[in-house]
């Protein structure tokens, strides 16, 4: 039930697990980065699909993720802004995180 209701979303959704693995895309970020391997970047490292400038973005976020941090922004523009957020379970212990998109018009 969990994936058809996240499948029914228009805006990407990439899960990662701790070591940075993808380990879920909804349908929309299947189409989105299409020309990245689309589904097929299941199991690969987000690292691998990213610069490197990006890739220390998400390091250190990821740091303040683990001391406690729920969401920050990594891009903010008139058009758009991205969040990345951290999955908790419900422990409080963190388990993963995602990208969260807000486009403006």
């Amino acid at each position: 039930m969990y994936k058809e209701l996240l499948d029914t979303l228009v805006v990407p959704i990439v899960f990662c697990d701790l070591n940075h693995v993808i380990v879920y895309m909804n349908e929309a970020a299947g189409e989105k980065y299409k020309k990245r391997g689309g589904m097929s970047i299941l199991g690969n490292s987000i690292f691998d699909c990213h610069k490197e400038s990006s890739n220390i973005v998400i390091r250190e976020i990821f740091g303040r993720m683990q001391a406690g941090l729920n969401e920050q922004i990594t891009r903010d523009t008139d058009k758009i802004k991205i969040f990345m957020c951290a999955v908790r379970n419900e422990l409080g212990e963190l388990i993963g995180y995602y990208e969260r998109y807000e486009h403006f018009e």
